[in-house]
């Protein structure tokens, strides 16, 4: 999958609700804004243009390969995902980067 990745970060500590230790990793990427209506379940509306960022979870043995790229950000790059059983339910997380594509000049 294609993205536009602003950059990666690993978040760590102790969660105030629980006690319980986290260490998660994202990539940072630019996503178009969503607009949204409210509905019966959902009184949120939603309404602009333009982009907005987005985290998305990245395996741990991934965070060498985006740090690697520090200095360089943003930049479109192919990411790597796969499919991983965690917390009772499959979720995809990224696994790493291919091809690094040429940023396009703007104006």
């Amino acid at each position: 999958m294609q993205m536009h990745v602003l950059g990666c970060k690993r978040v760590k500590g102790v969660a105030k609700a629980t006690g319980n230790d986290f260490d998660m990793h994202f990539i940072v990427v630019r996503v178009p804004i969503e607009k949204r209506q409210p509905t019966e379940k959902s009184k949120l509306l939603v309404d602009g243009a333009g982009f907005e960022t987005a985290d998305v979870e990245m395996a741990p043995e991934a965070l060498p390969a985006f740090l690697a790229l520090q200095g360089r950000y943003p930049l479109d790059l192919e990411l790597l995902t796969e499919q991983k059983f965690f917390m009772g339910e499959f979720k995809t997380f990224i696994t790493g980067h291919g091809q690094q594509s040429p940023l396009k000049k703007v104006g």
